[in-house]
C-alpha cells in the first residue's frame, strides 16, 4: 500500500469524521473531494479533505495553499484572508452543507491518504 501526503492551508471548518462517514454523506461530499496528485480542487467554491485513512477529521472550506505530493512549502506561508472572505466561506459552508453558524478558522495540516 502506498501513502500520499500533502500539506494544506485551508480556511473552513473541521468536523469529526464520524459526522460524514456513511454512504449518503459520501455521495454528497464526493464532488468536493481533493486529490493528492492534482492541483487545488474546489467545487462550488469549496473543497473537502477527509481522513479516510485514520478517521480523525473532515475539513470543509477553501484551500489557500497546498503542497505537491510528498513535498513541503519551500517558503513560509502567510495567508491574508479578510473577515469578509471568512464570512463568504462560512455562508457557502452553511448553504451547501446545512451547518448553522460554522466556526470558520484558518487551518494548517498534513493530510495522508
Amino acid at each position: 500500500m502506498s501513502v500520499q501526503v500533502n500539506t494544506y492551508v485551508l480556511c473552513g471548518v473541521k468536523l469529526p469524521f464520524s459526522e460524514c462517514d456513511d454512504d449518503a454523506a459520501f455521495e454528497k461530499l464526493e464532488p468536493y473531494l481533493d486529490s493528492a496528485f492534482k492541483g487545488i480542487h474546489h467545487h462550488n467554491g469549496l473543497c473537502v479533505i477527509d481522513d479516510g485513512m485514520n478517521g480523525n477529521y473532515t475539513f470543509i472550506g477553501r484551500v489557500l495553499a497546498k503542497t505537491q505530493n510528498y513535498e513541503h512549502f519551500n517558503e513560509p506561508v502567510s495567508p491574508d484572508i479578510s473577515n469578509l472572505e471568512k464570512e463568504l466561506i462560512a455562508n457557502l459552508i452553511s448553504a451547501q452543507f446545512c451547518i448553522e453558524k460554522p466556526d470558520v478558522k484558518v487551518w494548517v495540516f498534513s493530510h495522508y491518504r
